[in-house]
């Protein structure tokens, strides 16, 4: 060590020991720079790599176009058997039951499937114009509070449809018409035309107590001339029904006679056997 070096470690204790960190420092910040300078490549590299990673290959296109198209397959077979059901259930009159497996149901669930499906949308309608048709027959026959039933839930399928409204008429004419109060029925004569009477069909067809009145009585005129009776009626329960009444004007007389169906509803008087 030269003098001027002794002179200043004399002086300085201290400066060897700073300049030793001093050089430790420079080394480590070095160190550190080719570290940094290291991972940006390593950054750089690894960068470009996931960039071409993400980018799909011909061979995944492929694949999803594949799987797409066999999903849309699936989608078309699950509408075509959802609508032959559908249409199966409207023939047997399962409209809106049983629950989950009705007419009704399955078009909606097609239209879950397809918003736009016309044939389901044409469907429901079809559900409800039966409903109609249904009430129309509840109101001929005189079942207003079925006919009721029918038309609330055609109005709840589809309350735009256009034959609900004249319906709704004719359900309030039928049911003010039922309030009125029935005029009693007046009697009911049955004249003989060449041994040969009538049965009036309407009368006959309700059992009216105004026929049945009229029946007995030519019970009796029957067991004066001790005829045979041939009972000509439209159907079993009928032609039965005008026997028995008959025979109960007649306790104890045996009231001989035949049932045969025909269209006109008439008794034939014959000579006795």
């Amino acid at each position: 060590m030269n003098p001027k070096s002794r002179f200043i470690s004399r002086q300085w204790p201290a400066f060897d020991e700073f300049a030793e960190r001093v050089v430790k420092n420079s080394v480590l910040v070095t160190a550190l720079a080719g570290t940094l300078v290291v991972s940006l490549l390593q950054g750089c590299g690894a960068g470009q790599q996931t960039q071409a990673q993400t980018q799909p290959s011909e061979a995944q296109l492929a694949s999803e176009a594949e799987q797409k198209w066999r999903w849309q397959r699936q989608r078309a077979d699950n509408i075509a058997a959802l609508l032959n059901q559908a249409e199966q259930a409207l023939a047997q009159d399962k409209l809106t039951t049983p629950v989950h497996d009705n007419a009704l149901d399955r078009y909606q669930a097609v239209l879950l499937m397809e918003p736009g499906n016309t044939a389901a949308k044409s469907g429901i309608d079809r559900v409800a114009q039966r409903y109609c048709r249904l009430a129309y027959g509840a109101i001929q026959s005189g079942r207003l509070q079925q006919a009721q039933a029918y038309l609330t839930k055609a109005q709840g399928i589809n309350p735009k449809l256009v034959a609900i409204a004249p319906l709704r008429k004719q359900l309030a004419a039928a049911r003010a018409k039922a309030r009125q109060p029935k005029q009693p029925a007046g009697p009911i004569e049955l004249q003989a035309n060449n041994n040969k009477v009538d049965l009036p069909a309407t009368p006959l067809g309700r059992r009216s107590e105004a026929l049945a009145d009229a029946l007995k009585s030519l019970a009796l005129k029957v067991k004066e001339q001790d005829a045979y009776v041939l009972i000509v009626a439209r159907n079993d329960a009928e032609g039965r029904w005008v026997y028995q009444t008959m025979k109960s004007a007649l306790p104890g007389y045996r009231l001989r006679g035949n049932i045969e169906l025909g269209q006109v509803p008439q008794i034939e008087l014959q000579a006795p056997l």
